[in-house]
């Protein structure tokens, strides 16, 4: 490895800016920049395989184009770890034990409503974001579609990351010292009452076994029998009465794990001045060779992961960078 220290700065022509969306290199952020900013909101449903495919069931991308996708990421145990509900000792150690079998999806939503970058004392950037009505109802609708399939899928435990018994769904086998029986389709608590979960449940203790938030689940009629045909699961009516109430729910404040999946439109694109930060080149209107090149300019949020749109803009633009240098070099000739 080498290292040089230059003596004095260098004279530049042009500088381009890529420091991402939350940070952009521009002076007058908090009058002219730093909105609209979105950033894909997203809430992890559940937890499996590699994030290759997603679903555009829920998106409305023939009518409005806002809405929601689902995807598959990574079950991480970190982050799995950093979002599960706390709903006891024995809870947790339970699903955490489980998480070979689980199986995650991601719903992430195309916002609508717009948020801010700011500065603080330090002139460190401040984050102002908060779901709008518009993307809450895409996100609850995308998260009850999650469940939706889990259950199809075959899942006996169907959760969002809240921390509510209420969020939470089982699909029961009767016996086998479940403690559980089922009644003209229903499930109840057998004559000899539902087992609990032992406060130090060793991993490979059973999944038959009911925690107090299971419990509390079942006690709210959040259970169904579980089905050898999982889409036999998805249209149980119980199941579909808890997820029209998930969907009604909303997301809860301050309950539901939000993450940011992409950080996008802090230093709009634009034609008009007084509706955005750069120009079609990427150039800022008030500094003039500062250029911005990434997820920054993106007039509205894309839905989809932004990688290839930014690495589009960031060719597109460089490109008509080196064109008008190159320009300029024979000009100044």
């Amino acid at each position: 490895m080498t290292l040089g220290f230059l003596r004095s700065p260098p004279r530049l022509d042009a500088a381009v800016g890529l420091a991402g969306a939350a940070t952009p290199p521009l002076p007058d952020l908090e009058d002219r920049g730093g909105r609209p900013a979105s950033d894909h909101g997203s809430v992890q449903l559940w937890d499996g395989t590699g994030m290759s495919t997603f679903s555009a069931a829920r998106g409305d991308w023939e009518g409005s184009g806002y809405g929601s996708l689902l995807y598959t990421p990574q079950v991480l145990p970190g982050s799995v770890l950093s979002s599960m509900p706390w709903l006891g000792q024995a809870d947790f150690k339970k699903y955490m034990a489980r998480l070979p079998d689980a199986s995650l999806f991601l719903t992430i939503v195309r916002d609508r409503g717009e948020g801010s970058i700011t500065l603080d004392g330090d002139g460190q950037p401040v984050v102002n974001y908060s779901l709008s009505a518009e993307d809450e109802g895409a996100m609850a609708s995308g998260s009850a579609f999650a469940a939706r399939v889990a259950a199809a899928a075959g899942a006996d435990t169907v959760m969002t990351l809240d921390a509510d018994p209420r969020c939470r769904f089982l699909f029961v086998d009767e016996g086998a010292g479940s403690g559980v029986s089922v009644m003209n389709g229903e499930v109840v608590a057998g004559a000899g009452g539902t087992p609990s979960l032992p406060a130090q449940l060793a991993p490979e203790g059973p999944a038959s076994l009911l925690t107090p938030a299971d419990e509390a689940a079942l006690a709210l009629g959040n259970a169904a029998p579980a089905s050898g045909s999982g889409a036999a699961q998805a249209r149980h009516p119980a199941f579909r009465r808890w997820l029209a109430e998930r969907e009604a729910g909303g997301i809860a404040t301050r309950r539901t794990p939000l993450f940011s999946a992409h950080q996008m439109g802090s230093a709009r694109m634009g034609t008009d001045p007084a509706a955005s930060v750069v120009d079609a080149e990427g150039q800022s209107w008030d500094v003039a060779g500062l250029y911005v090149m990434d997820a920054s300019t993106f007039p509205t949020a894309t839905g989809v992961n932004p990688m290839v749109t930014v690495e589009s803009i960031a060719y597109m633009l460089s490109s008509f960078l080196a064109r008008k240098e190159a320009h300029q070099t024979r000009t100044d000739e």
